[in-house]
């Protein structure tokens, strides 16, 4: 993580709001609900991998686009259009990585972001709780 990302990370941490429903979509979504979304919104829907390009070159969700967490700030204003439904897909990124994500984009202007909440098929580390 660079230190502009950590300064951002905790910037908009301090900002404990709680997660608020966006329109037609949730804030937090499972699996099944993203099939039903993606059933009901055809290509208004974004699944936004959140994860280093070297993660995401490993293996991805098909048809999800890759933009690091790193980069989201500055890319998602070029990339993504604001009027699309955009789910975050959290697997094998920390939670708090992506809610704050999700908030970034809808600060940015976007109005309907949902997490993906998925676990890890493994723990992303030894010490790290599951």
């Amino acid at each position: 993580m660079t230190i502009e990302l950590v300064l951002k990370i905790r910037e908009l941490g301090s900002k404990r709001e709680p997660l608020k429903a966006q329109g037609e979509v949730p804030p937090v979504i499972s699996e099944k609900e993203l099939a039903v979304i993606s059933a009901k919104a055809g290509n208004q829907l974004v699944l936004l991998d959140i994860r280093p390009r070297l993660l995401y070159n490993r293996g991805h969700s098909l048809g999800s686009i890759n933009v690091p967490v790193d980069e989201l700030e500055i890319r998602a204003l070029i990339e993504l259009d604001k009027s699309q439904i955009i789910i975050i897909d959290c697997l094998d990124v920390p939670y708090t990585v992506c809610t704050l994500a999700m908030r970034g984009l809808l600060h940015a202007g976007f109005g309907r972001v949902s997490v993906l909440n998925r676990k890890p098929a493994t723990p992303p580390c030894g010490i790290c709780p599951s």
